[in-house]
């Protein structure tokens, strides 16, 4: 009987390479080693439920022997209408890559749940990197290479699996747009490839050597203690100013007392004197 191999590169919380999947890896209760698939016939639900009808899991279908062998009777019974075609032509038809797929997203479809070295993980991301086609009849063994993303259950959030995945993504648009044009679509954000532009020089009038950088354009002299938003150190109408001048009162002397009181007005003093002098030529 013919059975596939994955082989897992793991990323984000747990960097692994060639890893061998088990079915107990997201089943622990799972105790088969091997999985079954077909060659010359595709794989599809309804087509597992039709041919097995004593189990339910498709799963156990594709890792027990004696199910598997009533699956592959009922898919290749001529009376139903199967031709019988070769491997090079089950691959032509696309046949293969259909069976890759759904054994793809059967055991390592996205938000599964995985254990790598008993810690539960989930898939972010999951793409076939490389498949292999069997030459020959005699030993039918496939083997698939997947590439999966995976974070920790305890720390699956929302904001954590964008972040994880958009690298992937990333890397995604650049296959597709080098595939098209032939150069990366995001090579310009490489820093190792960027090339930077060397600072302007202004070289001296009398040697014509840069010394220097140019002297650059006057800038209109603000208000450093000016609220933020205002113009020129101006607050925009309706707006309080930064702060409200105060008047300070600065000391001064008291003026100096004057002598004998209340000050006498010169011209009193002239009519009483003209007084006395009129009454005293009077009595003479």
């Amino acid at each position: 009987m013919s059975t596939i191999t994955i082989k897992l590169n793991t990323k984000g919380d747990a960097v692994k390479n060639d890893i061998t999947f088990k079915p107990s890896m997201v089943n622990p209760n799972m105790k088969a080693t091997t999985i079954y698939m077909p060659p010359t016939f595709k794989l599809s639900d309804s087509l597992i439920k039709k041919a097995v009808k004593d189990s339910t899991s498709i799963e156990e279908v594709l890792t027990t022997p004696s199910m598997f062998q009533s699956l592959l009777r009922y898919s290749t019974d001529r009376a139903k209408g199967y031709k019988r075609i070769s491997l090079q032509e089950a691959q032509e038809t696309g046949i293969i890559d259909s069976n890759y797929t759904f054994m793809q997203q059967l055991w390592l479809k996205k938000g599964q749940r995985i254990f790598i070295d008993d810690r539960a993980y989930d898939i972010i991301t999951t793409k076939i990197q490389n498949k292999t086609f069997p030459s020959s009849n005699d030993n039918v063994a496939f083997t698939m290479t997947v590439d999966i993303r995976v974070i920790q259950s305890k720390r699956n959030s929302i904001i954590n699996r964008t972040k994880m995945s958009c690298d992937d993504k990333r890397s995604h648009i650049n296959d597709l747009y080098e595939e098209l044009y032939g150069i990366p679509f995001f090579g310009y954000r490489d820093p190792s490839v960027k090339q930077g532009n060397a600072p302007v020089m202004y070289s001296s009038v009398k040697t014509g050597i840069a010394t220097g950088k140019s002297p650059g354009k006057d800038k209109p002299k603000t208000n450093p203690y000016a609220p933020y938003g205002t113009v020129n150190g101006v607050a925009p109408y309706g707006m309080m100013p930064a702060a409200i001048p105060i008047a300070y009162p600065y000391p001064s002397a008291p003026p100096a007392p004057s002598r004998g009181g209340k000050k006498k007005n010169k011209s009193t003093r002239r009519r009483r004197r003209k007084r006395k002098s009129s009454t005293s030529k009077r009595r003479a």
